[in-house]
């Protein structure tokens, strides 16, 4: 239900991003429409993925795109078709190649997050 964690290894601070991160960074960064420096260095590549799992409009983030977005709803009909999209973006990264060691994203329990959806509505 959570998306990948960004790779990590090396120290942080003034060494250059690792060749997982360039690569974690490049597809993040591609969904978000932008641009990454070629001289990043750990640090600064680890702010940077931050930054862009945020803003990405594919990688799913479960605050962002889970109960958060769902609670807003107003109709279940309307809650399951945002979790049933939302698995549809999971299921479509599942499907890119993946570089580097990132793992499959796991789709939302959709009657899991309709019963929390049904709770807070009272």
């Amino acid at each position: 239900m959570t998306p990948p964690s960004p790779p990590t290894s090396g120290s942080p601070g003034t060494s250059r991003a690792t060749g997982p991160q360039r690569s974690y960074l490049q597809t993040l960064a591609r969904e978000a429409g932008e641009d990454v420096p070629d001289d990043l260095s750990n640090a600064q590549a680890s702010e940077l993925i931050d930054r862009l799992q945020g803003k990405s409009p594919v990688w799913p983030s479960p605050d962002r795109d889970g109960d958060h977005t769902v609670a807003r709803e107003r109709t279940e009909s309307g809650a399951r078709r945002i979790v049933a999209d939302l698995n549809e973006r999971i299921a479509r990264i599942n499907r890119e190649p993946v570089t580097g060691s990132a793992p499959p994203l796991v789709p939302l329990d959709v009657e899991l997050v309709l019963e929390r959806w049904r709770e807070r509505r009272g």
